[in-house]
């Protein structure tokens, strides 16, 4: 439960940040087009700007630019960490699925292992068979019983340890 509550605050965390990203990168690219219009005027003049901030020269607006960019560029990364930290957060929080996950993974792999050997004992296309026992044996590690089942399905199979 207490997981649960951290990952919901993490999310608002989450979202007011990628908010004032936002408000910043719009300021950001307000002055940047007030100041690709004062190009053409002298950089003592005092070029408009929004309510806020009152009249800034071309100076002071490029001070101003680069704040917001510091800005942007501190809140970018506490987006990714917080984004960092919600994923870790919900693999935390579900560690029920993750049981069930590796639950069925082992069921999945016994009846694979089952699919094969039946297979491999079957009497048609035994030359495939045959080329592909070696590997899944590897892969698949096949109990004393499924070797046995095996081998007596094709007698004529090499028996090698695996």
């Amino acid at each position: 439960m207490e997981l649960l509550e951290e990952f919901e605050a993490l999310q608002d965390e989450l979202k007011v940040t990628q908010g004032e990203n936002e408000t910043f990168l719009t300021e950001l690219r307000e002055l940047r087009r007030k100041l690709a219009q004062g190009n053409g005027t002298n950089s003592t003049q005092k070029a408009p700007l929004d309510p806020q901030h009152g009249s800034l020269t071309l100076p002071e607006a490029v001070a101003r630019i680069a704040e917001l960019e510091g800005g942007t560029m501190r809140l970018s990364e506490e987006l990714c960490e917080t984004k960092k930290q919600l994923i870790a957060a919900k693999h935390q929080a579900n560690p029920k699925e993750t049981t069930r996950l590796q639950v069925l993974e082992g069921q999945q792999l016994s009846y694979l292992r089952c699919a094969v050997v039946k297979l491999l004992c079957a009497k048609e296309g035994g030359s495939v068979g045959r080329g592909l026992f070696p590997v899944l044996s590897t892969l698949l590690q096949f109990s004393q019983d499924d070797l046995h089942q095996i081998y007596s399905a094709h007698s004529d199979w090499v028996k090698r340890r695996f």
